[in-house]
């Protein structure tokens, strides 16, 4: 169980940067417009809020294809990079222009383990755990966007270069964590590393690991899904309904 906890724990680094970054300007977002010259201009400081949305939705979109692609461990590692591209160009940002383009990656690497995040603890977590575990993304979310609103309490708006800053340390420790993760057991059985899947599983879940990892595969053979099935198909109500709920959760924090 350690390792599933180890592994969850840092995977939730993603999770706890998406709340950080949603909260994190919100306080000193006048002294940044003053400083890099666009003062009373609310156009431009919508555009330094909105950015990180804009950068999220993109990230979501292919989130899951990077996963399926290039495994959990490798997507969560590339996730980090502008995890930790994004801030340090915000934090050093001497004009506009910078610190969008670094607030964008930063929700690209929201948007990307907003998708990683729940796939991740869902495919390493022991059956019997796996949605209490699974709540710990939300968790970590609201974790985030609380840390960010007390880093702007605890330092003056002035210091705003260094309330970016903080939002490296989860990017650099999601990154360096995932090097000792392991990878999904249920990605590398559906990638025909079943030898290999069944050792991390065995590692990850105990003896009982082997039959537990044929349960998820028989659970979840996957299906080839085009975008417009969701859209049109017959299950098009069941996922407006599912998804409304979250139409408005990125705004709360703002």
């Amino acid at each position: 169980m350690g390792a599933v906890l180890t592994a969850v724990g840092i995977a939730c680094c993603g999770a706890f940067a998406f709340g950080y970054h949603l909260g994190v300007v919100n306080g000193p977002l006048e002294a940044i417009a003053k400083e890099l010259g666009f003062a009373g201009n609310k156009a431009l400081q919508g555009l330094v809020v909105s950015s990180t949305l804009m950068g999220a939705a993109a990230g979501s979109l292919v989130g899951g294809s990077f996963a399926d692609a290039l495994g959990r461990r490798a997507s969560f590692m590339l996730c980090a990079l502008p995890m930790l591209v994004g801030p340090l160009l915000s934090a050093t940002a001497t004009s506009l222009n910078p610190m969008v383009a670094g607030r964008f990656l930063a929700g690209v690497a929201i948007g990307l383990s907003s998708a990683l995040v729940p796939l991740y603890i869902s495919e390493v977590a022991p059956t019997k755990v796996r949605g209490t575990l699974g709540s710990l993304n939300q968790l970590m979310i609201c974790l985030g966007i609380l840390g960010a609103l007390l880093v702007n309490v605890a330092l003056p708006v002035t210091a705003w270069r260094n309330m970016f800053m903080v939002a490296v340390a989860p990017a650099v420790i999601l990154f360096v964590g995932m090097l000792g993760c392991p990878e999904s057991p249920v990605f590398l059985a559906g990638k025909g590393k079943v030898a290999e899947a069944a050792d991390v599983a065995h590692k990850l879940w105990g003896p009982a690991g082997v039959t537990q990892l044929g349960g998820a595969q028989r659970g979840g053979r996957p299906a080839k899904v085009t975008w417009p099935q969701p859209v049109f198909s017959r299950f098009a109500s069941r996922g407006s309904s599912g998804a409304s709920p979250w139409v408005d959760r990125p705004a709360a924090p703002m």
